[in-house]
């Protein structure tokens, strides 16, 4: 070992004093007797703060030093500036490792949440980070400051967030579209200046001629703890000017302030007549309208080129207005005058209270109200007055009305543009109701659309009845009327009876016709018991579907109307007995034959073979047991057997019959009627016995020769 010497001494001593620099310097670098420079005990403490969150990872980024990114759930740190190519080319080169640990510095960043990673708990779920799992829901409370937070929280309306609301949307417009939740608090709204003289305190943009359904937007509330409130008079507090889009989950108040309109579906300005505009497909559900002059208002965009802008199929569901200034629903025209209209609009399941006119209607066509419920009105519940001539279709389906003020009506324009359905109401009818198409209890009325015929349709596939009187509680009538002539009466007292579930009916013109076009079968029955059916005629006439005549039936007898070509009963279902008075009749003109001969004496032995026999029908002693009676005849087999021992086919004779059949299912109509009935496959012989008779004659007159 060499010995020390003083500069051995000397260096030692400054290493020392370096080491303790390093340690209880306030700098954060020191420099040792070699001239580099240290990090301090401080200065790494401080360095461990100095990590910038870029977020994920994107190749060809420029990274300083100490930059983390994220990339598949794992952070990495940068450790000399580069620029990036892969994470796994950069860790490789010793450009970045593994971050090993975040401060509460790097968590509480802007993009903290992008260093903690998350993965459902569910098969085939993917790693991603929390940051991503966040960003997939928007919430308007991400636009709001603390301030504001606490302000909608505690519902002291002492904060306007018409701002944070337009920067939710300018995002989600950004984005394509999308949902921005809106938690239970209270939400002042001063709104802005709009293009007309509403101002907007929510304006959902207009997608600007995009028509997909990706673009819209959806205001989601937590239900009647989201109240999103006007503090503005002219205002309205949600305008709509966007396809696909809507509300849910809320409520919408208007404070009482003069004109201010809770939902507008309507263009961003109401009065421009230049820029084609689309704001159909709208949705508002689970929604709360309230104190405000029109609850709802409805306008589409101009006439543009001969085009409509649209504000079609718009759909309320469960949404409820309460204390209107003067609508509750208000149907505009488009600015141009040009007979543009809302149309194909739907309420289902709401509620309308306390309005003066709750439906005002001056431009709207195919409009259905289901189910919905109205209370309180102290005008009109119905407000048609058109702007153009076109016919509204206005339907209320089922519901009930309750008015402290006038009925329906009166609907002064076009009344028979108005089907009540299964609709009433606590007040006497006007007389412009009696024109609407009604389907009430009591009364049914069809009016007559112009150009177009009034008709009453029943689409029900069976049977539809026309019943005077049901429960045969008085002496009722079912009477038809045209063109004012005299009414034709159907009464179970008059002359003219034919009774039956619909009354009477008769057929007074010369040639009238009862026709059922309904496929499968159609079925004329008397069932009561002890019932008949009669049919009184001096003819009647049977024909296929086609039209081909098949029998007849009048005086001079029951006819076939095709010559030698209709069958009486079948191989299967056999008439039982035929009762006469002559014989029948078999034609034998010499005129209708041919390859006229004797007899050959094959056939002739061949029936000396067959044995007559008697016998009892199998069937008939089931029925009768003993006493059924004994039949006399021939064994058709046995008949089959002589003529093949003689060499010949029997079948090539007239005498001899066989039939066979397929198996068919029973078929029972809607009705309950059998169409078909049920037979298992089978087959069966049968003899002619005129022409065997015959035959067996000329064996007997051969043998007396």
């Amino acid at each position: 070992m060499p010995a020390l010497n003083i500069n051995d001494l000397n260096n030692g001593k400054k290493d020392l004093d370096h080491i303790g620099e390093v340690a209880t310097s306030e700098a954060e670098t020191a420099t040792d007797r070699l001239g580099r420079i240290k990090l301090t005990v401080r200065g790494a403490i401080n360095s461990l703060k100095a990590f910038n969150v870029r977020g994920a990872f994107v190749g060809g980024t420029p990274y300083a030093t100490k930059d983390v990114y994220v990339s598949d759930g794992v952070a990495y740190v940068a450790l000399i500036d580069h620029v990036a190519t892969t994470v796994d080319a950069d860790l490789a080169a010793g450009k970045v490792t593994v971050h090993q640990g975040a401060t509460r510095e790097d968590l509480i960043a802007s993009l903290g949440s992008s260093l903690i990673g998350f993965i459902q708990d569910a098969i085939g779920a993917v790693k991603r980070t929390v940051l991503e799992k966040l960003r997939e829901r928007v919430s308007i409370t991400d636009f709001m400051t603390d301030a504001q937070r606490a302000d909608a929280k505690a519902y002291t309306y002492t904060l306007d967030m018409t701002d944070a609301f337009s920067a939710g949307m300018s995002y989600l417009v950004s984005r394509g579209g999308g949902r921005l939740f809106v938690p239970s608090g209270g939400y002042r709204l001063d709104g802005k200046a709009g293009a007309d003289a509403y101002k907007d305190g929510i304006l959902i943009p207009s997608t600007g001629g995009v028509t997909t359904t990706a673009n819209g937007i959806i205001i989601e509330g937590e239900g009647a703890g989201t109240i999103l409130r006007a503090n503005s008079a002219t205002m309205m507090a949600v305008r709509n000017a966007r396809l696909f889009s809507g509300v849910r989950d809320l409520q919408i108040d208007g404070n009482g302030l003069a004109s201010v309109i809770g939902y507008g579906g309507a263009p961003e300005s109401i009065t421009q007549t230049t820029t084609f505009t689309s704001q159909s497909y709208q949705t508002v559900r689970d929604a709360f309208i309230s104190n405000c002059t029109h609850q709802i208002m409805l306008q589409p965009g101009p006439t543009v080129g001969g085009s409509d802008s649209g504000g079609f199929y718009h759909y309320f569901e469960n949404v409820t207005t309460n204390i209107s200034g003067t609508y509750d629903v208000w149907f505009r025209p488009d600015p141009t005058g040009a007979g543009n209209r809302t149309t194909r609009t739907t309420f289902k399941n709401c509620r309308f209270l306390r309005a003066v006119d709750s439906i005002y209607i001056q431009a709207g066509t195919e409009i259905d109200f289901i189910s919905c419920w109205w209370e309180l009105w102290t005008g009109k519940l119905l407000n048609y007055v058109p702007a153009s001539a076109a016919a509204a279709n206005i339907r209320l389906i089922g519901g009930y009305g309750e008015s402290s003020g006038a009925a329906v009506g009166p609907v002064a324009t076009a009344p028979e543009a108005v089907s009540l359905i299964g609709f009433s109401h606590n007040r006497p009818p006007d007389a412009s109701e009696y024109k609407m198409h009604r389907s009430l209890p009591g009364a049914i009325n069809v009016a007559k659309l112009p150009n177009l015929a009034a008709r009453l349709t029943f689409g029900y596939p069976g049977f539809v009845d026309l019943v005077a009187d049901p429960d045969n509680a008085g002496a009722k009538a079912l009477e038809l009327q045209m063109n004012g002539a005299a009414k034709k009466r159907f009464s179970s007292t008059g002359i003219e009876t034919f009774y039956g579930t619909v009354g009477n009916i008769q057929f007074e013109a010369s040639g009238a016709t009862l026709t059922f076009t309904r496929a499968g079968s159609n079925v004329i029955s008397a069932t009561g018991a002890g019932a008949t059916l009669s049919y009184q005629s001096d003819s009647h006439f049977w024909k296929t579907a086609a039209g081909t005549d098949i029998l007849s039936l009048s005086a001079s007898g029951l006819l076939a109307r095709q010559d030698n070509a209709t069958d009486l009963g079948g191989a299967t279902f056999r008439f039982k007995t035929v009762y006469a008075g002559t014989g029948a009749i078999n034609t034998s003109d010499g005129r209708e034959k041919q390859q006229v001969q004797d007899i050959d004496q094959a056939a002739i032995r061949a029936v000396r073979r067959v044995k007559f026999v008697q016998f009892k029908f199998i069937d008939a002693v089931a029925t009768k047991g003993d006493g059924a009676r004994l039949h006399f005849g021939v064994i058709a087999q046995q008949v089959k057997d002589a003529f093949e021992a003689e060499g010949l086919d029997a079948f090539a004779y007239g005498l001899l019959c066989y039939d066979e059949w397929e198996e068919t299912p029973e078929i029972v109509d809607e009705e309950g009627v059998i169409v078909q009935v049920a037979r298992p496959a089978g087959n069966r012989y049968g003899v002619r016995y005129d022409e065997l008779f015959s035959l067996k004659l000329a064996a007997l007159e051969a043998g007396t020769n």
